[in-house]
């Protein structure tokens, strides 16, 4: 039958001695305090080979461990001393000692708002446990390894100290301690970010990046980083990483691994950032433009806009500029739009980009649209219907009726113009490919002309400007 460490406690024949102790503070692995127990006093070299031959009988499938002086006994530290701060590289400390109601090791998963360790329902090394009588919870462990890593997991074994007496690898359940696989809890440690900005960083200037892990002595803190950054080495320490932009461009990133003494392994996700001046933008919009016609483009900016950037367009020279607005401009072509580029410079801190960005050149399938001259018009703006040139293709003609053609000189076209708020301000009626359309009625505005030949209409924009 396995025996409770109180029982066990009736067995061991030891000095009675006076307990010297001294409460101190420590931090969790994010940097708050709890308290805890130093102890100055020590079991006399017998009775440490003692204790530790009696746990090695009673418990013949579990492994003694070495601790503090060569042996496994010792006061310095007990199960929650050991899960919790000693198996990570703290110094010997009792948590909650003296008191069973005093919970002092909760604060590393209630660890205010930001907990240093979650429950997590995967047992895997590294792990903290937490079990005890009647679902007390009130002994600690460290999951030294598990049989399987999927479900269902198979054995479980730990390492923990049995109050004042000896450090054990066991399985999770041969221990003087109760255990009920249904209240047991186990504990990740929970680094959730580094910080950092992902904003441009320009040639040799340095940013800093600082994780949230700050206070585990024996952790192993990996920073990586990609191209063009240096790592600045003189101000650079475990938790905080400092990196200085370097002379090229593009993309970098900086990346966190951490790997704690109990083997415990977590990787954060890249912090990508645009190093350098915006070399080679793209600009999206349509490429193969219509006559008279308005298209935006966009500056794709890496990493996104900010108001702190400036951007310089050009474009063909008979486009006109309806106006920009952060990383976009809206432009329409004239009657005959030509090849060309819409291209971008981009302005930040770091300098100015070259000019790139989108040719442009006529579209097909543009017929059945209008043209309007001038736009932007003050007084009358002239209606040209451009006839799509016919095309004649080898075909059967047998049984087919063929209409008669019919010329756009002899179609009537209604003109509809609409104000920005969709109300119809003005409708004209004209026989004909080329009329006119008085505006003297209108305000100064942008417009929207419907024409329409009875079976389709057609819209464009118009821009009224009196002189």
């Amino acid at each position: 039958m396995k025996k409770s460490l109180f029982f066990i406690l009736l067995q061991i024949p030891i000095t009675i001695i006076s307990i010297a102790q001294q409460n101190i503070y420590i931090y969790t692995p994010k940097g708050h305090l709890v308290q805890a127990t130093f102890m100055n006093n020590e079991y006399t070299e017998e009775e440490r080979d003692s204790i530790d031959a009696f746990f090695v009988a009673e418990f013949q499938q579990a492994t003694l461990l070495e601790t503090y002086g060569g042996y496994s006994t010792t006061w310095k530290f007990n199960c929650h001393g050991w899960a919790w701060h000693v198996s990570e590289g703290g110094d010997y400390v009792w948590i909650g000692f003296g008191n069973p109601y005093n919970k002092d090791e909760e604060i590393y998963w209630t660890d205010y708002a930001v907990p240093s360790y979650v429950v997590t329902n995967v047992p895997k090394k590294g792990n903290k446990v937490s079990y005890g009588y009647f679902g007390d919870y009130d002994h600690s462990a460290v999951i030294y390894s598990v049989q399987n890593e999927n479900p269902p997991y198979g054995d479980i074994w730990v390492t923990s100290k049995w109050g004042p007496y000896v450090l054990m690898l066991h399985k999770i359940d041969e221990c003087p301690f109760e255990y009920n696989p249904d209240s047991v809890k186990y504990y990740r440690l929970n680094p959730l970010y580094i910080e950092g900005e992902t904003s441009y960083l320009c040639y040799d200037y340095p940013r800093t990046f600082k994780s949230d892990i700050t206070h585990m002595p024996d952790s192993n803190l990996i920073w990586t980083f990609g191209n063009n950054l240096v790592q600045d080495s003189e101000h650079n320490y475990d938790s905080v990483f400092t990196v200085i932009g370097g002379p090229s461009y593009g993309w970098s990133y900086v990346k966190l691994e951490i790997k704690t003494k109990t083997g415990f392994e977590w990787e954060s996700s890249p912090k990508n950032f645009w190093t350098g001046v915006f070399n080679n933008t793209w600009v999206d919009g349509t490429a193969a433009v219509c006559p008279n016609s308005v298209y935006t483009y966009t500056a794709q900016v890496p990493g996104g806009h900010s108001p702190s950037y400036s951007y310089s367009w050009t474009y063909p020279s008979n486009w006109y500029n309806y106006g920009q607005n952060q990383n976009w401009i809206t432009l329409q072509t004239p009657y005959y739009p030509y090849y060309g580029t819409v291209r971008v410079s981009i302005t930040n801190e770091c300098g100015s980009s070259n000019y790139s960005g989108i040719t442009v050149y006529p579209g097909y399938n543009c017929g059945g649209y209008y043209s309007m001259s001038p736009n932007p018009a003050s007084d009358v703006v002239t209606i040209t219907i451009n006839q799509p040139d016919p095309v004649f293709e080898d075909v059967d003609i047998t049984d087919i009726e063929v209409s008669k053609f019919i010329s756009t000189d002899q179609i009537t076209y209604t003109v509809r113009i609409y104000n920005s708020l969709g109300t119809l301000v003005s409708t004209v009626s004209n026989i004909g490919r080329i009329f006119d359309i008085p505006l003297l009625n209108l305000r100064n505005g942008t417009y929207i002309v419907e024409l329409s030949d009875g079976k389709n209409s057609y819209k464009e924009q118009l821009i009224i400007k009196h002189k």
